[in-house]
């Protein structure tokens, strides 16, 4: 009897003993990860999944990998780490529903987008930080990050651009193009994104009627009658709404009060196209045939700077949102003007000198440029970003609409 009770103990222990997990791995690798060392921790977590295979904590390091990497990307940014933080929160999403860590992983996902796009971003890559934060409002449009994400869009901008005399407007990132004016030219869109500015012309002129498109009522206004007006641009702070008139004049709408101001003494300027911060300066321009002049105008329109001129010919340009830097185009190569120094250099390199510049807009932030440009062998011409580390992306549109430039 005693044969037996000894054999049962025995076998009993050795269960017991097979079935017993040693943690220690995983201990390790949780004091690891709480003293930032994520590199070692994920070893030991992985060490101690291959050695109990069957465990039933498979969830639980799986997780603990998962954030070791998104901590460690944030700390110590690389690519394919938020890569493979986002790949594992999707695994634990898909696999362990009806869990705390199907929870924790939802929770944690959308803030990997946001964190990942926002460290692309920092370093230029605009459009691969757009789509990271479009997946948070599309697909977790109920999340706490959905409201920065949006916010992190605005950055990028919604830019308004002439396609012969038809007005679009269109993301940043090539998504929502929609086409909102069949007649207009010369379009400035407002800081807040909500009303596109344009010119009615007369002819072929550049000049013409004023009017404003409500981007949420789809409904235009008229601002100017007289068919004079040309190079509408809204403030930093979208109250004023300046025009060149005339050779002679630059007027100011106030649209808030509906007050009008009429400024003489600037037949030297052809054209204005952006405000500094807090409405201080208005930025306009002479385009000639060979050379451009550049001016500073106070807001007093009594006096004004004038920056080195620039011996080339220029086919237009537009001040960053910061007032820091002036961007213009020739026809091969787009550059940034130092408002300060009054020097510019060249923001293509050599390889991408085969586009044909047609036109260019300032982000928001004033980061980045967003031109127009053909490529010699192409007939369309397509849409890119190019940061002032001069890296150039090229823009997807992604719209059932059609674009047909010619």
């Amino acid at each position: 009897m005693k044969k037996v009770f000894y054999f049962v103990l025995i076998i009993s222990l050795a269960i017991l003993l097979f079935y017993c997990e040693d943690t220690t791995k995983l201990r390790e690798g949780q004091t690891l990860k709480n003293a930032k060392n994520y590199k070692e921790a994920i070893k030991k977590f992985q060490e101690f999944l291959k050695q109990n295979p069957k465990t039933k904590r498979k969830q639980q390091v799986n997780n603990e990998i998962a954030e070791c990497y998104y901590l460690w990307a944030k700390e110590n940014y690389q690519k394919h780490k938020f890569a493979k933080a986002i790949e594992l929160y999707k695994t634990l999403i898909n696999k362990y529903k009806r869990t705390k860590y199907y929870a924790d992983a939802m929770r944690q996902l959308p803030l990997a987008y946001l964190d990942y796009g926002k460290k692309l971003y920092k370093g230029g890559k605009f459009i691969d930080a757009a789509k990271n934060f479009r997946i948070i409002t599309t697909r977790y449009p109920a999340s706490v990050q959905a409201k920065d994400a949006k916010n992190e869009l605005f950055k990028l901008g919604i830019i308004a651009f002439n396609v012969g005399e038809s007005i679009y407007v269109m993301n940043a990132d090539g998504t929502k193009l929609k086409k909102i004016i069949d007649k207009g030219i010369l379009p400035d869109i407002s800081p807040d994104g909500t009303k596109v500015a344009y010119i009615v012309p007369k002819g072929k002129s550049l000049k013409g009627q004023l009017f404003i498109y409500d981007l949420k009522t789809k409904k235009s206004k008229q601002l100017l009658k007289t068919p004079i007006a040309s190079y509408p641009s809204f403030s930093s702070t979208g109250r004023y709404l300046a025009v060149k008139k005339g050779k002679e004049y630059i007027q100011v709408l106030d649209l808030t009060s509906g007050d009008r101001f009429l400024y003489s003494g600037f037949s030297m300027v052809s054209g204005i196209n952006g405000w500094t911060p807090s409405d201080s300066k208005l930025f306009a321009f002479n385009l000639r045939s060979k050379t451009a002049k550049f001016y500073l105008v106070n807001t007093d329109f009594k006096t004004y700077e004038t920056l080195p001129e620039i011996k080339q010919k220029v086919n237009n340009a537009t001040l960053s949102a910061d007032g820091k830097v002036i961007f213009f185009t020739s026809e091969n190569n787009a550059f940034f003007l130092n408002t300060d120094t009054g020097k510019y250099k060249p923001l293509l390199e050599q390889k991408d000198k085969n586009l044909k510049i047609l036109n260019v807009e300032g982000s928001p932030d004033g980061k980045f440029v967003i031109l127009l440009a053909k490529e010699q062998k192409e007939s369309t011409p397509n849409f890119y970003i190019v940061n002032l580390k001069k890296e150039i992306s090229k823009v997807e549109i992604q719209s059932s609409e059609k674009l047909n430039i010619s």
